[in-house]
């Protein structure tokens, strides 16, 4: 069963999951579940893990994932410019005590930066999503199991208005459209943004959005001296302020994640930055963190969207999997500490064994070569174009085969888009076939 709210659909390109916060009690190290989740097709079942839901852990301020391929021989160690495992959160350095939820972005978007050129990627499935919110939700936080109302200490009602309902809704998938445009040339900017999320905010669409944005007269005047970090935080700003515009309800605002990759004016070394735009429940704010993901001189390649599958194929490990194996590990430390604590108070009541922070990186499972774990290890900096180009369409289409096979409504899927850009030529060249079909015949988007 499922409550829609009284809100309009929104299309979106994103499909926003559960972000499960993994608490820990402070006696034993147990999981606790104390977000908000939304269940699809499921009867609610308090405690549980149901369809759908993602069980991720956020860093207050979360890094991007990526890859890094530096040739050590065997020694794969887990260390990249964006995340030093897995995904868009950093993991090995991180106390339990560090949590931001997170909503999974359903579509796939990647950028790799190699010495001479630039390659992008991204499938073409759109996912129409609205806000729901699952019964159980409102029913275990604001009422009593007779049907009454919950209230504080004070005798007030816990349910005073209607936000607090809209805080505990998520995007759920309602409809699908193939053949989305989700990557945009930034002529003549020598660069190009891959977008995973909403595909509209309000009534403004990716595409104005981005016309718009080159049309601006700062923009224009800067074409000569221009740097990726000038345009990434200019594009912030052009963003937030249409957010502001379309929809002031800040936590009724769709997420979306923004790649921009390219050159700087004067430099020849590629960038990639990363702008996600989200609601932040710990601040109770929607911003944007711009990060420089790969730096210039670095040479790496960036997910963005939804790469689970992609992860286990390059890192041999994803990030629910990696972190649930930490914590597994974690727990057991801490029930053999307190079994031998136990046979040692039957000795001696008096003797307590100090009991050390598992948490530590000498605890850490993966902090010795990986935890022995196998990844893929090319030299991306290295990599010819056309390598480049195959590497790009290889991951996109191992995430998409691989929800065809899944227990889920895929979301990944559709043509697969490529460009690439290089110092030189100052336009996104499309490597895949873009056009338009009419009555059989292939008519070219871009002449």
């Amino acid at each position: 069963m499922k409550i829609y709210l009284p809100i309009r659909a929104r299309s979106s390109i994103v499909r926003h999951a559960c972000a499960f916060t993994q608490e820990k009690d402070s006696k034993r190290s147990q999981r606790k579940c104390r977000t908000n989740r939304v269940y699809l097709y499921r009867s609610a079942r308090p405690a549980k893990c149901r369809f759908g839901a993602i069980k991720i852990r956020r860093k207050a301020i979360a890094q991007p994932g990526s890859l890094n391929f530096r040739q050590v021989g065997r020694k794969q160690r887990w260390k990249s410019t964006g995340s030093k495992v897995i995904g868009r959160s950093s993991r090995r350095d991180r106390s339990p005590g560090c949590r931001r939820s997170l909503a999974e972005l359903v579509t796939t978007v990647l950028s790799l930066a190699a010495r001479d050129f630039i390659v992008v990627g991204c499938d073409s499935l759109a996912t129409t999503s609205t806000k729901l919110v699952h019964p159980y939700d409102i029913t275990s936080v604001y009422f009593e199991p007779d049907g009454k109302l919950k209230v504080d200490a004070d005798g007030q009602p816990l349910l005073q208005r209607a936000q607090q309902i809209w805080e505990k809704s998520n995007d759920r998938p309602i409809d699908q459209l193939p053949s989305v445009t989700k990557l945009y040339d930034l002529a003549p900017l020598n660069a190009c943004a891959l977008f995973a999320g909403s595909s509209r905010i309000g009534n403004t669409t990716i595409a104005h959005i981005v016309d718009t944005f080159l049309m601006q007269s700062k923009i224009k005047k800067r074409t000569k001296d221009y740097t990726m970090g000038w345009i990434a935080r200019r594009f912030k700003e052009f963003v937030m302020a249409i957010y502001d515009k379309e929809v002031p309800m800040k936590t009724a605002r769709s997420a979306m994640e923004v790649i921009l990759s390219g050159y700087s004016a004067k430099h020849r070394q590629p960038e990639l930055w990363r702008l996600p735009f989200a609601y932040d429940h710990k601040k109770s704010d929607f911003d944007c963190d711009v990060s420089n993901t790969i730096k210039r001189g670095d040479y790496n390649v960036i997910f963005g969207g939804q790469y689970d599958v992609i992860q286990r194929v390059v890192n041999g490990i994803d990030s629910s999997s990696f972190w649930a194996i930490k914590e597994r590990a974690v727990a057991i430390l801490n029930d053999y500490h307190d079994e031998v604590q136990a046979q040692v108070h039957s000795v001696d009541p008096a003797l307590d064994i100090p009991k050390p922070n598992f948490w530590d990186k000498k605890f850490d499972i993966f902090e010795r070569d990986a935890g022995g774990v196998t990844r893929l290890f090319p030299d991306v900096g290295s990599l010819s174009e056309q390598a480049g180009i195959d590497f790009i369409y290889f991951l996109v289409d191992v995430m998409i085969k691989a929800q065809q096979f899944a227990t889920r409504i895929p979301t990944v899927g559709g043509k697969i888009h490529v460009g690439l850009l290089t110092k030189n030529a100052l336009k996104l060249r499309w490597i895949s076939e873009e056009g338009f079909t009419y009555e059989h015949k292939h008519i070219p988007k871009y002449a």
